[in-house]
Formats: structure tokens, C-alpha cells, sequence
């Protein structure tokens, strides 16, 4: 990782700067890097307490979590916070943050954000709200995982992707450029039922790929397809 030139800090977390005092505003500024990770570049092992929050400003993330086989539990896109789970919750490693695409991460010390929680308590009411709407999140993700079929698994997951990365210019060609062994890792799905399953909602005329680039070619044949399960 190096350090990069980016903008104000107050352009990449607006909404927790709008709620800081003065003084908080100036620890931020003190305490906060900010720099550029590469492809693939790991942002922080499972194999430890993050010691730092980030936010980020540009690009993908992905967190996962390895038991018997690696799993997408979390992807992260711009301006949102990660690493802090672990913290608040005291439980030491079990995530690991990885760059899906070069990218641009402001972080700061776990120590900064401990003080803001103990002194400020809209930031704090803002962190609850964050931390709620990522476990509505993980919930929808956890019913798909356990509720449904291979087809909607896989329709939940595209979908997923959308909602969090957004589409091209185009309208249609999903930003996220993920592998197949991605999508495995994000639908608990092995790489073979993830290419058949692919290859069936191809043809149905709801996706078309090209490599790496999925485009929903029919959003309202996937929602149907993601309904039914």
C-alpha cells in the first residue's frame, strides 16, 4: 500500500464530518492516511485485531471469512467503513479485507474511533445505523445462502453486485469484474455448479458474459428467477 493524494477528508466521510466538533475534526485530520492499494492487495489478515478503521473512497473491497472454504461475507464500495466489526464486537481476527480492483482507502486508529463513540453521541447514533443496515444486509445474504436454490443463489448474487458496485455507462455491464471463483466465494457455490448455473441463466437471455464482464441483459427475468428461488 502507498500514500496517495485524494480529497478532503471531508468529501470521503461527509456525513460522520458533518457530525464531528472542531476538535474531533482536527484528530481526524492529525490521525487519518490515506493511500492507494493495489489489485488483490490484502488490507488486513484474519489473523488479527484490525488496528485501524477504514473507509473507502475509491474502488472495491471484499471481506471474507475461512472456515472449511472461503467465503465473501461483506463487499465494501465507496464511502463505506470496514475493519471497525472486529473491534466494537471484541472478537479478535476472522476477517480478511482484500482489493477487488486498485483502490483508495482513507483509515485511522481504532483508538481515534473509541474516543469519538465515548464522547459524541450522534456519531455514535451514526455508527448504530451503519452497523443495522449492514446486518439487514447480511441477513438477506444469509437467507439466500440457506433458502434457496443454486439458481437464485446465483441471481442474489449478480443482483448483489449491481446494487453495490453499479452498472457501466451502459446501463447493463456490471462494474464489479468478478471471476468465476469469486462468485463461488460470494453464493457458497463450487466453481463448476457456478458455471452451469451461469451458463443456464445465459440462456434464458436474463445474462451475457464476455470474460470477467457480466451484463444483465434482462433485470426483470433475474428478479423473477431470484423470487423464485
Amino acid at each position: 500500500m502507498g500514500q496517495a493524494a485524494a480529497p478532503h477528508v471531508s468529501k470521503i466521510m461527509p456525513e460522520l464530518w458533518a457530525l464531528l466538533t472542531d476538535m474531533e475534526r482536527e484528530s481526524l485530520m492529525l490521525w487519518c492516511r490515506i493511500v492507494h492499494v493495489k489489485k488483490d492487495d490484502v488490507i488486513f489478515e484474519d489473523n488479527k485485531m484490525p488496528d485501524h478503521i477504514y473507509v473507502l473512497h475509491e474502488g472495491q473491497v471484499k471481506l471474507t471469512q475461512t472456515r472449511e472454504r472461503t467465503q465473501i461475507v461483506q463487499l465494501v464500495s465507496s464511502s463505506d467503513y470496514f475493519g471497525h466489526v472486529p473491534f466494537l464486537t471484541g472478537v479478535e481476527g476472522g476477517l480478511r479485507a482484500v482489493a477487488i480492483e486498485d483502490s483508495v482507502i482513507c483509515s485511522y486508529p481504532v483508538l481515534y474511533l473509541e474516543s469519538i463513540l465515548s464522547a459524541n453521541p450522534s456519531a455514535g447514533y451514526f455508527f448504530l445505523k451503519e452497523l443495522s443496515a449492514r446486518l439487514w444486509r447480511n441477513y438477506r445474504l444469509l437467507m439466500s445462502l440457506t433458502q434457496k436454490h443454486l439458481r437464485g443463489r446465483l441471481a442474489d448474487a449478480i443482483l448483489l453486485l449491481r446494487d453495490t458496485f453499479g452498472v457501466e455507462a451502459d446501463g447493463v455491464t456490471l462494474k464489479a469484474k468478478f471471476s468465476r471463483a469469486d462468485l463461488s466465494e460470494l453464493c457458497n457455490m463450487n466453481r463448476g455448479n457456478v458455471t452451469r448455473t451461469l451458463r443456464e441463466i445465459e440462456l434464458e437471455g436474463a445474462l451475457s458474459r464476455s470474460g470477467r464482464k457480466i451484463k444483465i441483459n434482462d433485470l426483470e427475468l433475474l428478479h423473477e428467477i431470484s423470487k423464485l428461488g
